[in-house]
């Protein structure tokens, strides 16, 4: 889906997650320090067409080097703390520690 606000298509890649039956996992809701930025590019690269994530910044649904860089970019500048430029607040969503979808949310923090 397209942010009308932002005109950013707000998305995230599909993450296994274990099923409710399963009682032995922890999901949470972590800040996206380096580490994290790199895993979630990581999964987004692995689990999701650019297209799904990405404006187009290029043609095709492959992830090409501008593409990961603007995803980087888009994540690093709203997350929280020192040199933020973005609008909202980015966060990442783990599940047993992995790193999965991103969590973007305009105007918080």
């Amino acid at each position: 889906m397209w942010d009308a606000v932002s005109s950013v298509r707000v998305s995230t890649p599909p993450v296994r997650f274990p099923s409710m039956a399963d009682s032995d996992f922890q999901v949470a809701l972590v800040t996206v320090d380096d580490t994290v930025l790199e895993q979630l590019v990581e999964a987004a690269i692995t689990d999701a067409s650019a297209d799904d994530v990405t404006p187009p910044l290029t043609a095709g649904p492959a992830w090409t080097p501008t593409r990961i860089a603007w995803l980087r970019d888009f994540h690093r500048d709203r997350r929280i703390g020192p040199g933020r430029t973005g609008p909202g607040t980015t966060w990442a969503i783990t599940v047993d520690q992995r790193v999965g979808p991103a969590c973007w949310r305009p105007g918080c923090g």
